[in-house]
Order: C-alpha cells, then sequence, then structure tokens
C-alpha cells in the first residue's frame, strides 16, 4: 500500500526538484523513513538511523556465514 503512494507521488516529486546540482535523498525514502519512525515508536532521526545500521549490519553478517556449498556446511 505505501509502495503504491509513493509511486504515485514521485512523479509529482520529480517535477518539484531541479535537474542540476548534487542529487538530494529521494523523498520517498525520506518518507518511508519518517513512517517506520512513527510505527515504531522511535524518538529521532539519529536513533531510526542507527536502528537501520543495526538491522542491515545484522542482516548482512548472518547471512555472510551461511554455507554456500552443501558439501561444506559441516565446516
Amino acid at each position: 500500500m505505501v509502495d503504491e503512494v509513493l509511486s504515485r507521488l514521485s512523479r509529482r516529486f520529480d517535477t518539484m526538484y531541479a535537474k542540476v546540482g548534487r542529487p538530494s535523498i529521494a523523498p520517498e525514502k525520506l518518507l518511508r523513513a519518517q513512517l517506520l519512525q512513527m510505527l515504531y515508536s522511535i524518538r529521532s532521526v539519529r536513533l531510526l538511523m542507527e536502528e537501520m545500521v543495526n538491522v542491515v549490519a545484522s542482516q548482512t553478517s548472518s547471512s555472510a556465514f551461511k554455507p554456500t556449498n552443501q558439501r561444506n556446511s559441516s565446516l
């Protein structure tokens, strides 16, 4: 549901931003982050970013230790 609404808003956001200069963070991503912040009752953007870094790090580290070859899975 959120993806559908943000994709419709994306076209509107594209018309508001300049075509030159340093690219900014996509407004859709900022809105998604604010929605997560509200849903999970995270007090600040800084704490939200810390939580997101922790989640990504834990997902990355847990997938890094999964065996890719079934024959070596006993190691």
